[in-house]
């Protein structure tokens, strides 16, 4: 700092040297004189300079000393905050790990000479020298107001209550206003942490452990030599949507109370996901006692009181479990997968659920091997117009063919969605249908999904395979499917269907008549074709509702602009049938089944 003062001075008035003093002084001595400029810097001069100079250059050196002194503090404040940072950077990993000591929180304390105390929930965890008399009192006014700030001496206290953490601070001197300001920053994180640790560990709304914590014990090899039973409320979403979550939080804890009932002791419970429980035990008899007093206690209606409006709500719990006698990889992924797959109140993961899922990996073999052996092929059915039986369109469905085999999608699309596999397997299946449309110079209906859909780029790659194999886009028309997924994601539905209409392919509503079917949403939508799907077709010969539905569809689809396609048709009979309802168009075995390319070319 001297030396650039000093530069500063020689540049403006030739001055030869510079040295520090500890008090103002005044001499003449060898022709110099010596004059104060501040109490620590002295200046020698030549004579002959005006004491104007003189008093300016003191004022220059005494602003710029002071500015200094700022930048000092200015830089030390800079370096807290740096300190800060790295603290909560690394703070989290270390207090939820227990690694790290609570008097890092406040690492700069030592640095400024400040004594100070940190109490948890009120009982004093760090103190580095405060009178517990102090303490006492502090906490006593503390309860009146949340931030106190006392002189004490020369001094002051501060003190502040956040959450939990109750921080109090001694000084011999008055404390910045900027390591307030700290301290309030470093509680409020402090407070978050614990707050943030306590739910890692246990779940507020039933008390139990979460599903952090299973994960933790399963890792620290707790739980290795336990046996498991999972409890899922089947109907929860029900319950949430015709009672509100709030009901169904209140479920939530009748049905966590009556487990911890007739759990044992020493049996650890775990909210693993909103609406499942895992608990573990000692013994398997254990289990199986425990599941059967549950399903035995929840054969009545509950009585939920609603605080709100004053009254009993009565509803009833429909619950599964599923018991592993051993603790298994991916348990978790394993005990949802049984709950989804396995229709039994009570499953038990060997002998019901382990073979559901060596089926479905010798699923993902068969897939796999279809990929990378050219196995995905499409097969064609016709459908036929239903007055002159002339083909109107082909629809395209996907074969898995390897060494001749024969195997039907249906199980291998939802198992492709689970393992990543859909995009790749229903892409290929796209792209084969589009180049057939060539050689079969009429429409081909290929069948998409809400997945694909929302797909990023899925339109541009229907664009491009449509360029590429020079096929006119009005022989290309898209099924899709319907589902509660479509009018969910209606917005993206509409922009992408507009899109597909406006290259000039057709659009096609597949299984409509499923449950989900909505004529209000589907006049928004550009539909060319209803498909009405065949679980209301089969059976029209025999039953009337069934006659009814189909004929109200086609006439509302026909006031709509809309042609009707009726799927399943298998017989005579029923192909009569529709043709008294102004079906447009038929589809089924009783004209044909699905065949290759070539078959189909050559007949």
């Amino acid at each position: 700092m001297l030396n650039v003062i000093e530069l500063i001075l020689k540049d403006l008035f030739s001055i030869e040297g510079l040295k520090i003093l500890e008090k103002e002084q005044y001499e003449q001595k060898d022709g110099y004189s010596v004059v104060s400029v501040t109490k620590k810097y002295l200046l020698r001069y030549k004579r002959g300079i005006s004491y104007d100079k003189i008093h300016k250059v003191k004022i220059f050196l005494e602003d710029f000393l002071l500015e200094y002194e700022e930048i000092k503090k200015s830089a030390k404040k800079l370096k807290i905050l740096q300190k800060e940072l790295d603290n909560v950077l690394y703070s989290s990993e270390k207090f939820l790990s227990k690694k790290g000591k609570i008097e890092d929180f406040f690492s700069f304390a030592n640095e400024f000479g400040l004594r100070f105390a940190l109490m948890e929930n009120f009982n004093i965890i760090v103190n580095s020298g405060i009178d517990k008399y102090t303490l006492k009192a502090t906490v006593k006014k503390l309860k009146k107001q949340s931030e106190i700030s006392l002189p004490i001496a020369n001094g002051e206290l501060f003190a502040i209550e956040e959450g939990s953490y109750v921080a109090i601070f001694e000084s011999d001197k008055k404390i910045d206003n900027f390591l307030k300001k700290v301290i309030k920053a470093r509680l409020l994180w402090l407070d978050k942490l614990y707050e943030a640790y306590h739910n890692y560990t246990i779940d507020k709304d039933t008390g139990f452990y979460t599903r952090n914590r299973f994960l933790q014990d399963i890792k620290k090899g707790k739980l290795k030599k336990k046996h498991f039973v999972f409890v899922n409320i089947k109907n929860f979403k029900m319950i949430n949507e015709i009672h509100t979550a709030y009901i169904g939080d209140k479920v939530l804890q009748e049905l966590a109370s009556v487990l911890k009932e007739f759990a044992c002791n020493d049996e650890l419970i775990y909210r693993v996901y909103g609406d499942r429980f895992a608990i573990a035990f000692k013994k398997m008899s254990s289990a199986k006692n425990f599941v059967d007093k549950v399903l035995d206690s929840f054969k009545k209606d509950i009585m939920i009181y609603n605080t709100n409006t004053k009254e009993y709500i009565k509803t009833s719990l429909n619950l599964n479990f599923v018991v592993f006698e051993n603790l298994h990889i991916d348990i978790l992924e394993k005990a949802n997968f049984s709950f989804d797959k396995c229709k039994k109140e009570i499953c038990f993961f060997e002998e019901d659920v382990k073979p559901l899922i060596m089926e479905e990996i010798e699923c993902i073999n068969i897939i796999n091997d279809a990929l990378e052996n050219d196995g995905i092929v499409p097969f064609f059915q016709k459908i036929v117009d239903i007055r002159t039986a002339k083909t109107v369109y082909y629809e395209a469905l996907m074969r898995i063919v390897l060494k001749e085999k024969v195997f039907l999608p249906l199980k291998f699309i939802e198992v492709s969605k689970r393992a990543g596999l859909y995009k790749k397997l229903n892409f290929t299946m796209i792209k084969k249908s589009i180049k057939a449309a060539k050689k079969l110079d009429n429409t081909v209906s290929i069948n998409i999904d809400i997945y694909d859909v929302l797909e990023k780029g899925f339109f541009n790659f229907i664009k491009n395979e449509i360029s590429r194999n020079g096929v006119d886009p009005k022989n290309i028309q898209f099924e899709l499917l319907e589902s509660e997924d479509v009018y969910e994601f209606l917005d993206e539905i509409k922009e992408f269907l507009k899109k597909i209409k406006k290259i000039g392919c057709r659009v096609a509503i597949d299984d409509f008549g499923t449950g989900y079917s909505n004529f209000v949403n589907l006049k928004d939508i550009p539909v060319d074709v209803l498909k009405i799907d065949m679980s209301l077709i089969k059976n029209i010969n025999t039953d009337d509702k069934s006659r009814y539905i189909a004929g109200t569809v086609a006439k509302l689809a026909s006031l709509l602009n809309i042609k009707t396609t009726a799927e399943g048709v298998s017989s005579k009979e029923i192909y009569e049938i529709l043709k008294e309802l102004n079906i447009n168009s038929v589809q089924g075995f009783y004209f044909s089944k699905p065949q290759r390319l070539e078959e189909v070319i050559s007949s």
